[in-house]
């Protein structure tokens, strides 16, 4: 298949860049540097109340876990920031259409790595990464006459129980696939009937996963990279998996057309 350039019709409702570290003892005060340092570089950061819990491990070395939730561009985009952890993510509010990576994504989790190099202290060899990934949600009203996931996704699942024979209420498949070394997507489609609107309600996940990695949280040029490749990944992924009829739902442009 020809690779996707965009989609003029996006079914994005969520999308995000992860960061994730390996287990370490905390500095501290880091993640509250962190916070401040931001809260200066981002207008309006807005804090979303949220609680983590994290078990210590007796080693001190805590596993990597996100402590504080903000948000900014009224809801149009969070960050999840804590110790060796940071994500971003694209909010899908009201009209507002996710674009491309580039211009929807890529500029924020800029800032937000310009923030961690300005913060974090004692050079790349303490903040290495252990993975880095992208994931988006792509959800679908579609109606419920007719209705044969098979019309559009390559996934064909049935169900020969007598309880089933008047029909399923939901759906929710999961699998993982590995497209190259030190890399792995993992999928998940959720298929119910929405009782407001009356159609069926369509909703895929998919998040691409980088690992093996040799650079650090302060390697902005490397995470870059990864983030693209493990984009990549993902979105060959979930469009493996769509029809033509879903293609053309989501208005797809093609690269080599463009």
């Amino acid at each position: 298949m020809a690779e996707v350039s965009y989609c003029e019709n996006s079914t994005i409702t969520e999308a995000w860049a992860l960061l994730v570290g390996v287990p370490s003892k905390p500095a501290p005060d880091e993640v509250a540097a962190v916070v401040h340092a931001a809260r200066r570089r981002i207008p309006k950061l807005e804090p979303r109340p949220s609680l983590v819990l994290v078990e210590e491990p007796a080693s001190g070395m805590l596993p990597p876990h996100w402590q504080h939730q903000l948000t900014w561009d009224d809801g149009l985009h969070l960050a999840r920031v804590g110790h060796r952890y940071l994500s971003v993510h694209f909010l899908k509010p009201g009209e507002v259409r996710y674009e491309t990576y580039e211009r929807s994504l890529k500029p924020h989790l800029s800032e937000w790595l310009q923030v961690l190099s300005d913060i974090l202290a004692g050079g790349p060899a303490q903040h290495p990464l252990d993975r880095v990934c992208f994931g988006y949600i792509n959800s679908f009203e579609l109606e419920p006459d007719g209705f044969d996931l098979s019309r559009y996704f390559r996934l064909s699942v049935g169900v020969g129980a007598e309880t089933a024979r008047a029909g399923l209420g939901a759906l929710n498949v999961t699998f993982r696939v590995t497209p190259g070394p030190n890399c792995d997507v993992k999928s998940s489609l959720l298929v119910e009937a929405d009782p407001l609107s009356g159609k069926v309600s369509v909703r895929t996940k998919v998040v691409g996963e980088l690992r093996g990695l040799h650079f650090s949280f302060l390697d902005q040029a490397d995470i870059h990279a990864a983030t693209a490749e493990a984009k990549r990944a993902a979105k060959r992924s979930f469009f493996d998996l769509t029809t033509d009829e879903t293609r053309e739902l989501m208005g797809v442009k093609y690269a080599d057309l463009e």
